[in-house]
Formats: structure tokens, C-alpha cells, sequence
């Protein structure tokens, strides 16, 4: 698999750093995406400062991002296909309870 470069940081309030890490197959069910535009917001400095629990380091913000499919992990849906432009969204949960969630539509959850 050829490297790709990250920013991240190494500790909690610690500075950016370019690294380059390898890149890994796509898991069951998941798509390999070639990040070309990545939003950090304000909310990515909570992660930076490590002011959620749980937060492991090195950590690489950002959490909105546009690119293209660059390879299927086993059992992907046919309509996914190598070279798709894709985009992924923050998602804060999904409440399980309102009709869209009822019907599977957990990114327009009530919550």
C-alpha cells in the first residue's frame, strides 16, 4: 500500500506534525477514501486539548472530509464503486426513537 501524510498531533495541546503513515486494506463493509479536502473546527480543538475522555494520541483532527473511493473492503455494496466522489459529515448520534430512525434514516435523527 503506497503512504499517505497526515497533520497530527502527538500529545494533548501539542503542535501539528506532517507524517506519513501506510495506508491500511478497507475492513468488511468499509471504503478506503482519498481525503482531497478535510473542514477542522472549533470542535476539533476539544480533541486536540484532549478535553473529551477517552481521547488517544497521536490524533489526527478533522472530521469532515471530500474525496474518492480508492478501494472496497470486501462486501461493499454494488452501487459503491473505485474513483466515487464522497463526502463524510459530522454525525452526533441518532436517537432510535423518531420516524427517521425508525426507518433507518439515522443521519436525520430528531436529536
Amino acid at each position: 500500500m503506497s503512504p499517505y501524510r497526515v497533520a497530527q498531533v502527538a500529545a494533548a495541546g501539542g503542535p501539528f506534525e506532517i507524517v506519513e503513515r501506510a495506508a491500511a486494506h478497507p475492513g468488511p463493509g468499509h471504503v478506503r477514501i482519498a481525503i482531497e479536502a478535510c473542514g477542522v473546527c472549533h470542535s476539533d480543538s476539544y480533541f486536540i486539548d484532549a478535553a473529551f475522555p477517552g481521547v488517544r494520541f497521536p490524533l489526527v483532527p478533522g472530521h469532515e472530509i471530500a474525496g474518492h473511493i480508492e478501494q472496497l473492503g470486501e462486501g461493499v455494496h454494488s452501487w459503491w464503486q473505485v474513483g466515487d466522489r464522497v463526502a463524510v459529515g459530522w454525525f452526533g448520534g441518532s436517537c432510535h426513537h423518531c420516524t427517521p430512525c425508525r426507518q433507518g434514516d439515522f443521519i436525520c435523527a430528531a436529536t
